[in-house]
């Protein structure tokens, strides 16, 4: 459950311990070392403390990995330990890496969360308010990308703020928070399928009896939740900007017009199987076109590919116009990607980066984000890879 239960202890004497913060969690069970009753550390689990030297103050920085895509906030003492401050989480901070105190209002804090998302914070107040100084990379989406052009893309989640919606118009190097995606109680925003710059999609999982996929015509100003295609754990797919399906465990959907109106397609497994194992009537068969494989120049290949290398999952496809798709491929630990409507397929193998993470616009540009949250950008059809939001200077 990403929760560390922990305890603080001060000493004197190097000899004689005496506990001073505590934290016991759900998730851990109780505090170590039967702390009794002292004040609630902050987070989730512990972090990184800092101790002023010649003083009686000591800050802890707390985490919660599982809140807003990873949260930190702080609490101090300037009476060694007999009382504590707690402090609100730090705004658009994600999880801490190490920190250090000169004085007892003079401190710093690295704020980490994956390659490529490092800053460095400075509180002046003993860690109640917190300033970024050196930004190592500008911030970018952690959570979900899609591209509709080679300069302009949308992306949601940032740390610290789960549903934050960002805008890019120059290829992903900088973003700007331009608003939120819709909250709910006990879903997270897992993908987020823009078809234009006005129309797109963003999809939760998990939430139980309800829909999954909210809508916006406007480029997100506003947001409405689809009664249908309704389900948990759903997966979006367009090819193109009409034709889309909403995979599910159980239920699949279909649009042929943008998404104005959906259609449940019956299947005969949870995936789309294999295209041969269809008779001409089955329903199915509507699925595979909305899908872009029976209408898309690599249909010609893609169907004999899926069945060996991917189990026939089509619904793990991805589609940029008629020229480019992508899957995974278990058997060559990658991604199979074809830029020429399927006569070539190139394997694409990135420390750290899954199928799920790309996002590819033409034959050329395309996007990939690292388990950690770094952002990367291609302009090689995938043969070479940069850091997307590139350093601060």
């Amino acid at each position: 459950m990403n929760q560390t239960s922990y305890s603080v202890f001060r000493t004197t004497n190097g000899t004689n311990w005496s506990p001073v913060l505590a934290l016991s969690t759900a998730g851990a069970g109780a505090a170590p070392g039967d702390p009794g009753k002292v004040p609630r550390g902050p987070g989730a689990s512990p972090g990184p403390m800092a101790v002023v030297g010649g003083s009686s103050s000591a800050v802890l920085a707390g985490e919660c990995e599982a809140c807003g895509l990873g949260t930190t906030s702080v609490s101090s003492t300037q009476n060694a330990g007999a009382s504590w401050n707690n402090f609100p989480t730090i705004q658009n901070g994600g999880l801490s890496g190490s920190m250090s105190f000169v004085s007892p209002s003079e401190g710093w804090l690295l704020d980490s969360y994956g390659t490529g998302t490092v800053s460095l914070l400075q509180t002046l107040d003993g860690g109640s308010t917190w300033k970024e100084v050196y930004p190592m990379a500008h911030p970018h989406p952690v959570n979900s990308v899609s591209f509709v052009n080679a300069q302009v893309g949308y992306g949601v989640g940032v740390p610290g703020d789960a549903g934050a919606f960002l805008k890019t118009d120059n290829g992903g190097r900088t973003w700007s928070k331009i608003g939120d995606v819709p909250t709910t109680a006990t879903g997270t925003a897992s993908q987020i399928v823009f078809v234009t710059e006005q129309h797109g999609f963003v999809v939760y999982s998990p939430i139980p009896n309800k829909s999954g996929i909210y809508e916006t015509n406007d480029g997100g100003k506003s947001w409405t939740l689809l009664k249908n295609p309704n389900g948990t754990n759903m997966l979006l797919i367009f090819a193109g900007t009409q034709d889309g399906v909403a995979f599910g465990p159980t239920q699949h959907w279909a649009t042929t017009n943008g998404g104005q109106s959906w259609f449940q397609v019956h299947l005969k497994s949870p995936w789309l199987p294999w295209l041969p194992w269809l008779p001409a009537s089955d329903s199915a068969v509507a699925g595979l076109y909305l899908a872009g494989l029976a209408r898309l120049p690599v249909a010609k290949t893609l169907t004999d590919i899926v069945h060996s290398q991917n189990g026939g999952q089509y619904a793990q496809i991805s589609f940029a116009g008629s020229q480019v798709a992508w899957f995974p491929s278990p058997s060559q630990g990658g991604v199979l990607l074809t830029t020429d409507g399927g006569a070539k397929w190139s394997n694409i193998n990135i420390h750290g980066i899954s199928y799920a993470d790309f996002d590819f616009v033409n034959g050329e540009d395309g996007w990939a984000q690292s388990s950690g949250g770094s952002l990367l950008r291609t302009t090689s059809g995938g043969k070479t890879w940069t850091y997307a939001s590139n350093p601060t200077p």
